[in-house]
């Protein structure tokens, strides 16, 4: 499950949270992974909460025995934003050269699971997209083909699938849930809501 610190992934992991918490002790024998990229150049306010979150998350799957196992990634350091800017000449990415997303954020991810499907056999990836995001997102989730089990096959890990549980949520859903309760780890959503505003 990928986790960006912001209000999609928060709900989604929220769900999970709550799901698993749910479950009796002798069902919860599957490793779910909650996987968070620190690309090294976020805002310091923004990754400060990161890092708060994901260190509750750890906390509360512990003491809950939840088996949840919380992993801040980070990008190899020769694909690093400093490495590519400085050291190899990239320019700054904008909207039509973005090769900071792929060298910073997925590929960590991606290296992540493949390591881990090797032990698993295959993956399900839980992402927290939404058809209302953007147009692009839309046209995205709508070009895959999803199966009979609401899965889409991942385009570079073939063993691996991804689902997108709250693709058809709408912003004010999203908001209304997180604003509504405090996250299963007991952080409030008012400082993210804060955030976005």
């Amino acid at each position: 499950m990928g986790y960006s610190g912001g209000k999609d992934s928060t709900l989604l992991v929220s769900l999970i949270f709550q799901f698993v918490s749910n479950l009796p002790l002798k069902l919860r024998n599957k490793e779910i992974n909650i996987l968070c990229t620190d690309t090294g150049v976020e805002i310091p306010a923004i990754l400060e909460r990161i890092v708060n979150e994901l260190d509750l998350m750890k906390k509360t799957s512990l003491d809950l025995n939840l088996n949840i196992k919380i992993h801040l990634l980070r990008p190899r350091m020769d694909q690093t934003f400093w490495v590519n800017l400085l050291g190899r000449g990239y320019p700054p990415p904008n909207r039509i050269f973005r090769w900071c997303t792929q060298r910073l954020k997925i590929n960590p991810v991606s290296d992540f699971i493949r390591d881990k499907i090797g032990h698993w056999g295959e993956a399900i990836v839980l992402l927290g997209s939404r058809r209302e995001e953007s147009i692009a997102r839309s046209q995205t989730l709508n070009s895959r083909p999803v199966n009979e089990l609401g899965l889409r096959r991942h385009e570079d890990l073939p063993r691996c699938w991804i689902a997108s549980p709250i693709e058809y949520l709408t912003l004010e859903d999203v908001w209304e849930f997180l604003l509504e309760r405090k996250n299963p780890w007991g952080s409030s959503n008012v400082s993210l809501f804060q955030l976005y505003k």
